[in-house]
């Protein structure tokens, strides 16, 4: 009965209503007095609206990507031929994902964390590289970078402290640019040049 008292009632209004003007138009009015006279009908809907919409225009922190490659060079030994092999490296910011926060623990200098994914896996006959593996960023106030490795430890279920990866990064205008030696299996010394753009 309710519903067909209002109907009702906006029937007489829509037939009530100036010619040409429809119920819900905020400031329409139409001037039907035809002798002259100057419509001084006001618009008095001021758009009074601000602008609050955020400027997406940058990336949110957190999601900048990791992509390059490391070109291992192992020396000829009594045990193995001389070698050399490209690893590319591909993966997605995590220092913002609550996941990774041990990790961002282990690495208290780090401004950013990555999860990196190193493809081929094997190098070198049989050099295994890990992956993923955790990749931290401390950028350095002179320009410069420190790389980090972020290791799980399988044994205590934790991440295990940050260990050095390279020291000496260059920051350059097309990434970064990198170099450190290692010993893999404990006998097959490597050096590593390595390259990475963050964007």
């Amino acid at each position: 009965m309710r519903l067909l008292t209002i109907a009702a009632a906006l029937a007489v209004i829509t037939a009530c209503g100036p010619a040409g003007a429809r119920i819900g138009d905020e400031g329409v009015g139409v001037d039907t007095d035809t002798t002259g006279d100057a419509d001084t009908d006001a618009d008095s809907d001021a758009d009074t609206d601000a602008d609050t919409d955020a400027d997406t225009d940058a990336d949110p922190p957190g999601n900048d990507t990791w992509t390059g490659w490391r070109d291992f060079a192992f020396a000829e030994t009594d045990w193995a031929d001389a070698c050399e092999e490209r690893a590319s490296e591909s993966g997605p910011e995590v220092t913002l994902d609550p996941e990774f926060a041990g990790a961002l623990s282990a690495c208290q200098a780090c401004d950013q964390l990555f999860e990196v994914t190193v493809d081929p896996e094997w190098v070198c006959d049989g050099v295994r590289l890990g992956t993923p593996t955790v990749r931290g960023v401390e950028w350095r106030e002179n320009g410069g970078a420190v790389l980090y490795r972020i290791d799980w430890d399988w044994q205590r279920q934790e991440w295990a402290d940050a260990s050095v990866l390279a020291d000496q990064v260059e920051v350059a205008t097309d990434g970064l640019r990198y170099r450190y030696s290692g010993q893999a299996d404990g006998w097959r010394d490597y050096d590593v040049t390595g390259f990475a753009v963050i964007q």
